[in-house]
Protein backbone atom coordinates (compact mmCIF):
# COMPACT_ATOMS: atom_id res chain seq x y z
CA UNK A 1 0.00 0.00 0.00
CA UNK A 2 2.93 2.45 0.61
CA UNK A 3 4.76 1.65 -2.63
CA UNK A 4 1.36 1.58 -4.65
CA UNK A 5 -0.52 5.04 -3.16
CA UNK A 6 -3.32 5.68 -4.99
CA UNK A 7 -2.87 2.87 -7.33
CA UNK A 8 -4.13 0.59 -4.99
CA UNK A 9 -7.63 1.57 -5.44
CA UNK A 10 -7.87 -0.53 -8.85
CA UNK A 11 -7.09 -3.57 -6.57
CA UNK A 12 -9.10 -2.10 -3.21
CA UNK A 13 -11.74 -5.07 -3.35
CA UNK A 14 -9.14 -7.55 -3.36
CA UNK A 15 -7.13 -5.94 -0.73
CA UNK A 16 -10.05 -5.09 1.65
CA UNK A 17 -10.94 -9.16 1.09
CA UNK A 18 -7.59 -10.24 2.30
CA UNK A 19 -7.28 -7.79 5.36
CA UNK A 20 -10.52 -8.57 6.32
CA UNK A 21 -9.22 -12.18 6.53
CA UNK A 22 -6.95 -11.58 8.59
CA UNK A 23 -8.47 -9.63 10.80
CA UNK A 24 -10.50 -12.43 11.90
CA UNK A 25 -8.18 -14.25 13.32
CA UNK A 26 -9.80 -13.07 16.38
CA UNK A 27 -6.43 -14.68 18.70
CA UNK A 28 -4.25 -12.60 17.33
CA UNK A 29 -5.25 -8.83 18.76
CA UNK A 30 -1.33 -7.69 17.58
CA UNK A 31 -2.37 -8.27 14.39
CA UNK A 32 -5.55 -6.54 14.31
CA UNK A 33 -3.94 -3.40 15.17
CA UNK A 34 -1.76 -3.65 12.06
CA UNK A 35 -4.74 -4.32 10.33
CA UNK A 36 -6.51 -1.78 11.52
CA UNK A 37 -3.49 0.57 9.87
CA UNK A 38 -3.72 -0.93 6.97
CA UNK A 39 -7.42 -0.37 6.39
CA UNK A 40 -6.66 3.12 6.74
CA UNK A 41 -3.68 3.27 4.16
CA UNK A 42 -6.50 1.46 1.94
CA UNK A 43 -8.97 4.04 2.70
CA UNK A 44 -6.58 6.74 1.37
CA UNK A 45 -5.37 5.50 -1.72
CA UNK A 46 -9.15 5.36 -2.09
CA UNK A 47 -10.02 8.62 -1.81
CA UNK A 48 -12.00 8.08 1.67
CA UNK A 49 -11.82 9.24 4.89
CA UNK A 50 -11.40 5.85 6.82
CA UNK A 51 -11.57 2.22 7.35
CA UNK A 52 -15.48 2.37 7.72
CA UNK A 53 -15.87 3.81 4.38
CA UNK A 54 -14.28 1.13 2.86
CA UNK A 55 -16.59 -1.58 4.69
CA UNK A 56 -19.29 0.72 3.02
CA UNK A 57 -17.54 1.04 -0.50
CA UNK A 58 -17.58 -3.12 -0.29
CA UNK A 59 -20.53 -3.84 1.14
CA UNK A 60 -22.71 -4.72 -2.14
CA UNK A 61 -20.16 -7.08 -3.46
CA UNK A 62 -19.34 -8.97 0.09
CA UNK A 63 -22.72 -9.41 0.43
CA UNK A 64 -23.77 -10.92 -2.83
CA UNK A 65 -20.68 -12.96 -2.51
CA UNK A 66 -21.53 -14.25 0.57
CA UNK A 67 -25.79 -14.75 -0.30
CA UNK A 68 -24.14 -16.92 -3.39
CA UNK A 69 -22.12 -19.26 -1.14
CA UNK A 70 -23.24 -19.84 2.44
CA UNK A 71 -25.20 -22.45 1.48
CA UNK A 72 -22.25 -24.48 1.39
CA UNK A 73 -20.58 -22.64 4.58
CA UNK A 74 -19.33 -24.03 8.06
CA UNK A 75 -17.52 -22.98 10.89
CA UNK A 76 -13.82 -22.67 9.54
CA UNK A 77 -15.24 -21.23 6.58
CA UNK A 78 -13.49 -18.40 4.25
CA UNK A 79 -16.22 -16.74 3.85
CA UNK A 80 -18.18 -16.92 6.92
CA UNK A 81 -15.42 -15.57 8.71
CA UNK A 82 -15.03 -12.91 5.85
CA UNK A 83 -18.58 -11.54 6.51
CA UNK A 84 -18.34 -11.72 10.37
CA UNK A 85 -15.43 -9.60 10.11
CA UNK A 86 -17.40 -7.12 7.88
CA UNK A 87 -20.31 -6.97 10.48
CA UNK A 88 -17.76 -6.10 13.46
CA UNK A 89 -16.21 -3.47 11.40
CA UNK A 90 -18.36 -1.54 9.61
CA UNK A 91 -20.36 1.10 11.23
CA UNK A 92 -24.49 0.79 12.73
CA UNK A 93 -25.37 3.26 9.76
CA UNK A 94 -23.89 0.75 7.02
CA UNK A 95 -25.57 -2.41 8.26
CA UNK A 96 -28.59 -1.11 9.03
CA UNK A 97 -28.35 0.02 5.27
CA UNK A 98 -27.69 -3.71 4.08
CA UNK A 99 -29.59 -5.15 6.44
CA UNK A 100 -31.90 -6.84 4.03
CA UNK A 101 -29.67 -8.38 2.66
CA UNK A 102 -27.65 -9.28 5.72
CA UNK A 103 -30.54 -10.96 7.80
CA UNK A 104 -31.28 -13.36 4.93
CA UNK A 105 -27.98 -14.60 4.89
CA UNK A 106 -27.80 -14.77 8.39
CA UNK A 107 -30.82 -16.83 9.08
CA UNK A 108 -29.72 -19.16 6.61
CA UNK A 109 -26.69 -20.23 8.48
CA UNK A 110 -28.37 -20.23 11.45
CA UNK A 111 -31.30 -23.09 10.13
CA UNK A 112 -31.57 -26.43 12.11
CA UNK A 113 -29.77 -28.50 9.52
CA UNK A 114 -26.51 -26.28 9.30
CA UNK A 115 -23.15 -26.88 10.94
CA UNK A 116 -23.79 -26.36 15.01
CA UNK A 117 -20.39 -24.54 15.09
CA UNK A 118 -21.15 -22.03 12.69
CA UNK A 119 -24.21 -21.50 14.59
CA UNK A 120 -22.72 -21.38 18.28
CA UNK A 121 -20.12 -18.65 16.40
CA UNK A 122 -22.83 -16.35 14.83
CA UNK A 123 -25.13 -16.54 17.70
CA UNK A 124 -22.62 -15.17 20.03
CA UNK A 125 -21.58 -12.59 16.48
CA UNK A 126 -24.88 -11.23 16.94
CA UNK A 127 -25.01 -10.70 20.95
CA UNK A 128 -22.08 -9.05 20.60
CA UNK A 129 -23.66 -6.64 18.21
CA UNK A 130 -26.34 -6.26 20.00
CA UNK A 131 -24.38 -5.18 23.08
CA UNK A 132 -23.04 -2.51 20.88
CA UNK A 133 -24.58 1.00 20.82
CA UNK A 134 -24.70 2.00 17.60
CA UNK A 135 -24.19 -1.19 15.89
CA UNK A 136 -27.03 -3.06 17.71
CA UNK A 137 -29.23 -0.11 16.69
CA UNK A 138 -28.88 -1.02 13.24
CA UNK A 139 -31.32 -4.23 14.11
CA UNK A 140 -34.00 -2.03 15.55
CA UNK A 141 -35.56 -1.52 12.22
CA UNK A 142 -36.16 -5.29 11.51
CA UNK A 143 -37.03 -6.48 14.68
CA UNK A 144 -39.88 -8.81 14.25
CA UNK A 145 -37.25 -10.76 11.90
CA UNK A 146 -34.39 -10.33 14.16
CA UNK A 147 -36.35 -11.71 17.02
CA UNK A 148 -38.34 -14.87 15.12
CA UNK A 149 -35.72 -15.80 12.67
CA UNK A 150 -32.58 -15.60 14.05
CA UNK A 151 -33.21 -15.51 17.97
CA UNK A 152 -36.22 -17.47 18.39
CA UNK A 153 -35.54 -20.30 15.99
CA UNK A 154 -32.30 -21.45 16.94
CA UNK A 155 -34.02 -21.93 20.76
CA UNK A 156 -36.56 -23.88 19.22
CA UNK A 157 -35.91 -27.19 21.61
CA UNK A 158 -33.96 -30.01 19.71
CA UNK A 159 -32.52 -32.75 21.25
CA UNK A 160 -28.67 -33.61 22.01
CA UNK A 161 -26.29 -31.28 24.05
CA UNK A 162 -25.15 -29.42 20.94
CA UNK A 163 -28.68 -28.40 19.98
CA UNK A 164 -29.15 -27.36 24.00
CA UNK A 165 -25.95 -25.45 23.61
CA UNK A 166 -27.57 -23.51 20.52
CA UNK A 167 -30.04 -22.85 22.79
CA UNK A 168 -28.54 -21.31 25.53
CA UNK A 169 -26.52 -18.59 23.32
CA UNK A 170 -29.90 -18.00 21.34
CA UNK A 171 -32.34 -17.11 24.48
CA UNK A 172 -29.17 -14.99 25.96
CA UNK A 173 -28.40 -12.68 22.75
CA UNK A 174 -32.59 -12.98 22.94
CA UNK A 175 -32.72 -11.23 26.35
CA UNK A 176 -29.23 -8.60 25.16
CA UNK A 177 -31.93 -8.10 22.66
CA UNK A 178 -34.46 -6.72 24.78
CA UNK A 179 -32.72 -5.48 27.41
CA UNK A 180 -30.91 -2.93 24.90
CA UNK A 181 -34.92 -1.92 24.00
CA UNK A 182 -34.06 -2.82 20.28
CA UNK A 183 -37.91 -3.41 19.90
CA UNK A 184 -40.81 -1.41 21.22
CA UNK A 185 -43.52 -2.51 23.18
CA UNK A 186 -45.88 -2.88 20.59
CA UNK A 187 -44.05 -4.79 18.20
CA UNK A 188 -42.66 -7.49 20.83
CA UNK A 189 -46.65 -8.13 21.99
CA UNK A 190 -47.33 -8.65 18.36
CA UNK A 191 -44.95 -11.15 18.58
CA UNK A 192 -46.38 -12.42 21.90
CA UNK A 193 -49.60 -12.74 20.17
CA UNK A 194 -49.28 -13.81 16.80
CA UNK A 195 -46.58 -16.19 16.99
CA UNK A 196 -44.71 -16.97 13.52
CA UNK A 197 -44.31 -19.58 11.38
CA UNK A 198 -40.17 -21.11 10.74
CA UNK A 199 -39.54 -23.30 7.60
CA UNK A 200 -37.40 -26.04 8.80
CA UNK A 201 -34.64 -24.81 5.62
CA UNK A 202 -35.16 -20.31 4.99
CA UNK A 203 -33.39 -21.39 1.65
CA UNK A 204 -36.88 -22.43 0.76
CA UNK A 205 -38.45 -19.22 0.46
CA UNK A 206 -36.31 -17.90 -1.59
CA UNK A 207 -35.68 -20.81 -4.36
CA UNK A 208 -32.37 -21.20 -3.39
CA UNK A 209 -29.92 -24.21 -4.13
CA UNK A 210 -26.93 -25.73 -4.59
CA UNK A 211 -26.91 -25.83 -8.28
CA UNK A 212 -28.83 -22.85 -9.44
CA UNK A 213 -27.13 -20.44 -6.68
CA UNK A 214 -28.03 -17.05 -5.68
CA UNK A 215 -31.66 -15.89 -7.38
CA UNK A 216 -31.33 -13.01 -9.94
CA UNK A 217 -27.53 -13.51 -10.62
CA UNK A 218 -28.33 -13.26 -14.61
CA UNK A 219 -29.28 -9.76 -13.61
CA UNK A 220 -25.51 -8.04 -13.96
CA UNK A 221 -24.36 -8.25 -17.01
CA UNK A 222 -27.15 -5.81 -17.93
CA UNK A 223 -26.14 -3.60 -15.27
CA UNK A 224 -23.88 -0.04 -15.95
CA UNK A 225 -21.65 -1.47 -13.11
CA UNK A 226 -20.71 -4.15 -10.91
CA UNK A 227 -21.78 -2.39 -7.84
CA UNK A 228 -25.31 -2.25 -9.85
CA UNK A 229 -25.34 -5.96 -10.15
CA UNK A 230 -24.48 -6.72 -6.79
CA UNK A 231 -27.49 -4.82 -5.44
CA UNK A 232 -29.99 -6.09 -8.04
CA UNK A 233 -28.30 -9.91 -6.66
CA UNK A 234 -28.95 -8.63 -3.22
CA UNK A 235 -32.42 -7.16 -3.60
CA UNK A 236 -33.69 -10.27 -5.67
CA UNK A 237 -32.49 -12.41 -2.80
CA UNK A 238 -33.66 -10.00 0.12
CA UNK A 239 -37.30 -9.80 -2.16
CA UNK A 240 -37.83 -13.31 -2.98
CA UNK A 241 -36.51 -14.16 0.77
CA UNK A 242 -39.71 -12.92 2.43
CA UNK A 243 -39.89 -13.98 5.64
CA UNK A 244 -42.92 -16.00 7.23
CA UNK A 245 -45.02 -13.69 9.44
CA UNK A 246 -48.42 -15.27 9.49
CA UNK A 247 -49.63 -18.08 10.70
CA UNK A 248 -50.16 -21.25 8.45
CA UNK A 249 -50.41 -24.69 9.09
CA UNK A 250 -49.13 -28.14 7.63
CA UNK A 251 -45.66 -26.11 7.54
CA UNK A 252 -42.64 -28.22 8.27
CA UNK A 253 -41.54 -25.33 11.22
CA UNK A 254 -45.01 -24.97 12.65
CA UNK A 255 -46.55 -22.20 14.70
CA UNK A 256 -43.72 -20.77 16.85
CA UNK A 257 -44.67 -18.67 20.18
CA UNK A 258 -41.97 -16.51 21.86
CA UNK A 259 -43.20 -17.23 25.36
CA UNK A 260 -43.38 -21.30 24.54
CA UNK A 261 -39.89 -21.32 23.42
CA UNK A 262 -39.17 -19.03 26.31
CA UNK A 263 -40.70 -20.96 28.57
CA UNK A 264 -38.97 -24.28 27.52
CA UNK A 265 -35.51 -22.70 27.70
CA UNK A 266 -36.53 -22.24 31.12
CA UNK A 267 -37.22 -26.10 32.03
CA UNK A 268 -33.34 -26.95 30.51
CA UNK A 269 -32.33 -30.23 31.58
CA UNK A 270 -28.67 -30.12 30.06
CA UNK A 271 -27.38 -26.79 31.60
CA UNK A 272 -28.55 -24.66 34.42
CA UNK A 273 -27.10 -21.27 32.72
CA UNK A 274 -29.76 -21.94 30.08
CA UNK A 275 -32.53 -21.99 32.61
CA UNK A 276 -31.04 -18.86 34.10
CA UNK A 277 -30.96 -16.87 30.64
CA UNK A 278 -34.16 -18.39 30.38
CA UNK A 279 -35.32 -16.43 33.08
CA UNK A 280 -33.34 -13.56 32.57
CA UNK A 281 -35.04 -13.47 28.60
CA UNK A 282 -38.41 -13.50 29.82
CA UNK A 283 -37.67 -11.10 32.65
CA UNK A 284 -37.20 -8.54 29.84
CA UNK A 285 -40.22 -9.62 28.00
CA UNK A 286 -42.33 -8.41 31.03
CA UNK A 287 -39.92 -5.31 30.96
CA UNK A 288 -40.45 -4.16 27.62
CA UNK A 289 -43.69 -5.78 26.56
CA UNK A 290 -45.56 -6.13 30.40
CA UNK A 291 -48.07 -3.10 30.44
CA UNK A 292 -49.27 -4.88 26.84
CA UNK A 293 -50.14 -8.19 28.44
CA UNK A 294 -53.40 -9.46 28.84
CA UNK A 295 -54.91 -11.65 31.15
CA UNK A 296 -54.37 -14.83 29.84
CA UNK A 297 -50.90 -13.90 28.42
CA UNK A 298 -49.99 -13.46 32.26
CA UNK A 299 -51.68 -16.48 32.97
CA UNK A 300 -49.19 -18.33 30.64
CA UNK A 301 -46.47 -16.93 32.53
CA UNK A 302 -46.71 -17.00 36.00
CA UNK A 303 -46.86 -20.84 36.98
CA UNK A 304 -43.48 -20.79 34.79
CA UNK A 305 -42.33 -18.27 36.54
CA UNK A 306 -43.20 -20.39 40.21
CA UNK A 307 -41.46 -23.39 38.87
CA UNK A 308 -38.35 -21.99 38.83
CA UNK A 309 -38.37 -20.45 42.72
CA UNK A 310 -38.18 -24.30 43.74
CA UNK A 311 -34.95 -24.51 41.11
CA UNK A 312 -32.03 -26.87 42.35
CA UNK A 313 -30.28 -24.10 41.84
CA UNK A 314 -30.06 -20.96 44.30
CA UNK A 315 -28.65 -18.44 41.32
CA UNK A 316 -31.67 -19.57 39.20
CA UNK A 317 -34.12 -18.79 42.32
CA UNK A 318 -32.31 -15.66 43.04
CA UNK A 319 -32.72 -14.55 38.98
CA UNK A 320 -36.31 -15.46 39.38
CA UNK A 321 -36.61 -12.96 42.36
CA UNK A 322 -36.28 -10.00 39.84
CA UNK A 323 -38.54 -11.73 37.21
CA UNK A 324 -41.17 -11.35 39.46
CA UNK A 325 -40.54 -7.95 41.01
CA UNK A 326 -40.62 -7.39 36.88
CA UNK A 327 -44.31 -9.06 36.54
CA UNK A 328 -45.44 -6.69 39.01
CA UNK A 329 -43.68 -3.52 37.78
CA UNK A 330 -45.62 -4.04 34.76
CA UNK A 331 -48.97 -4.85 35.96
CA UNK A 332 -51.79 -2.96 35.49
CA UNK A 333 -54.59 -2.48 38.03
CA UNK A 334 -57.38 -4.17 36.23
CA UNK A 335 -55.35 -7.47 36.11
CA UNK A 336 -58.02 -9.53 38.44
CA UNK A 337 -57.30 -10.67 41.97
CA UNK A 338 -58.04 -14.08 41.94
CA UNK A 339 -55.24 -15.08 39.67
CA UNK A 340 -53.13 -12.12 41.71
CA UNK A 341 -53.97 -14.21 44.76
CA UNK A 342 -53.11 -17.60 43.03
CA UNK A 343 -49.76 -16.29 42.30
CA UNK A 344 -49.17 -14.95 45.59
CA UNK A 345 -49.90 -18.05 47.37
CA UNK A 346 -46.86 -19.41 45.71
CA UNK A 347 -44.29 -16.52 46.28
CA UNK A 348 -45.15 -15.97 50.05
CA UNK A 349 -44.00 -18.78 51.29
CA UNK A 350 -40.41 -18.20 49.88
CA UNK A 351 -40.05 -15.19 52.01
CA UNK A 352 -39.60 -17.88 54.99
CA UNK A 353 -36.75 -19.69 52.98
CA UNK A 354 -33.11 -20.07 54.53
CA UNK A 355 -31.69 -18.10 52.22
CA UNK A 356 -31.52 -14.61 53.26
CA UNK A 357 -31.12 -13.43 49.69
CA UNK A 358 -33.70 -15.07 48.30
CA UNK A 359 -36.16 -13.94 51.12
CA UNK A 360 -34.63 -10.24 50.37
CA UNK A 361 -35.69 -10.87 46.93
CA UNK A 362 -39.09 -11.96 47.49
CA UNK A 363 -40.02 -8.97 49.97
CA UNK A 364 -38.99 -6.45 47.27
CA UNK A 365 -41.07 -8.19 44.65
CA UNK A 366 -44.25 -8.20 47.23
CA UNK A 367 -43.45 -4.72 48.04
CA UNK A 368 -43.73 -4.13 44.14
CA UNK A 369 -46.84 -5.97 44.52
CA UNK A 370 -48.30 -3.73 47.59
CA UNK A 371 -48.24 -0.69 45.02
CA UNK A 372 -50.31 -2.68 42.48
CA UNK A 373 -52.78 -4.65 44.46
CA UNK A 374 -52.30 -3.45 48.37
CA UNK A 375 -55.70 -5.29 49.69
CA UNK A 376 -54.90 -8.52 48.03
CA UNK A 377 -51.24 -8.65 49.49
CA UNK A 378 -52.02 -7.63 52.57
CA UNK A 379 -55.16 -10.40 52.70
CA UNK A 380 -52.04 -12.84 51.73
CA UNK A 381 -49.44 -11.77 54.24
CA UNK A 382 -51.63 -11.65 57.36
CA UNK A 383 -52.92 -14.93 56.49
CA UNK A 384 -49.40 -16.81 57.10
CA UNK A 385 -47.63 -14.20 59.02
CA UNK A 386 -47.86 -16.15 62.39
CA UNK A 387 -46.44 -19.04 60.48
CA UNK A 388 -43.37 -17.91 59.68
CA UNK A 389 -39.44 -18.18 61.40
CA UNK A 390 -39.46 -13.74 61.49
CA UNK A 391 -41.97 -11.61 60.90
CA UNK A 392 -39.57 -8.97 59.82
CA UNK A 393 -40.24 -9.38 55.98
CA UNK A 394 -44.14 -9.65 56.40
CA UNK A 395 -43.49 -6.63 58.37
CA UNK A 396 -41.93 -4.53 55.40
CA UNK A 397 -44.43 -5.97 53.26
CA UNK A 398 -47.37 -5.06 55.11
CA UNK A 399 -46.39 -1.29 55.69
CA UNK A 400 -45.72 -1.19 51.73
CA UNK A 401 -49.07 -2.28 51.79
CA UNK A 402 -50.34 0.37 53.85
CA UNK A 403 -48.23 2.88 51.79
CA UNK A 404 -50.34 1.64 49.10
CA UNK A 405 -53.78 2.27 50.61
CA UNK A 406 -52.62 5.24 51.07
CA UNK A 407 -51.83 6.37 47.67
CA UNK A 408 -54.26 4.94 45.22
CA UNK A 409 -53.00 7.50 42.31
CA UNK A 410 -49.65 5.57 42.40
CA UNK A 411 -51.73 2.49 41.37
CA UNK A 412 -51.25 0.87 37.95
CA UNK A 413 -47.75 -0.17 35.89
CA UNK A 414 -44.69 1.51 36.69
CA UNK A 415 -43.80 1.22 33.55
CA UNK A 416 -40.81 3.07 31.41
CA UNK A 417 -39.24 2.17 28.54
Amino acid sequence: LDVAGPRAETASKSLFQVLLQLMAQEEDRALHGEVSAALAKLAASCGLAGPSDVHALHAASLLAESAAEEATWEAHSPGRHLLVAWMRGCTGAVLNQHMDELLPILANCLGLERDAHMRLGLLKVVDQLFEDEERGSAFRSHSHDVVMQLLVAPAVWRSGKTAAAVRYHAIRALGTFLERKLITPEELHGIISQGAVLTADPRQAVGYTSETGLPGTESVAGCATAQEGYVQELRAFATRYQFSRERRSGDDGGDVKLLSVVHTCMEEDYYADTRRVGVYALQQVLLVAGPHLDGEERRQIYPEILKRLDDSNDGIRLATTGCITAFFSTLNQSYDDTNTGYFLDGIIVHMDDADPSIQEGICAALQEAARIKPEVVEEKVLSVRARHRSPVYCDRVLEACTVGKQNPQERGSNFKF
